[in-house]
């Protein structure tokens, strides 16, 4: 089956990956100053609601390393995977993120 990733730039809250309701977290890396995390059903800024998110584990997800080579240069990423099911909800408010466990 053939998946369709879109890279969207995201933040860590307490140690958890911070995605948009209803997008699905699959792999996660730092591009320069950038958190790019990589996601599932993805659609058009401004079509979902940016006050709710899900939050996924970052310490539980599987560490590795990508090594590149371009034009003669290396580089060594480090990309996160398998983060499983969100762990916590949260709403934005005006004065930061309210959160709570997954509700099932």
């Amino acid at each position: 089956m053939e998946r369709f990733l879109r890279p969207i730039e995201v933040k860590l809250h307490e140690g958890h990956v911070v995605v948009p309701t209803g997008m699905t977290l699959v792999y996660l890396h730092d591009e320069g100053n950038r958190r790019l995390a990589y996601v599932e059903h993805w659609t058009a800024s401004g079509e979902y609601d940016a006050t709710d998110f899900d939050l996924y584990n970052l310490s539980t997800a599987r560490r590795f390393t990508v090594c590149l080579t371009q034009e003669g240069e290396a580089e060594t990423q480090t990309w996160y995977g398998d983060f499983g099911k969100y762990t916590k909800e949260a709403h934005k408010g005006p004065d930061g993120f309210i959160c709570r466990e997954r509700q099932s």
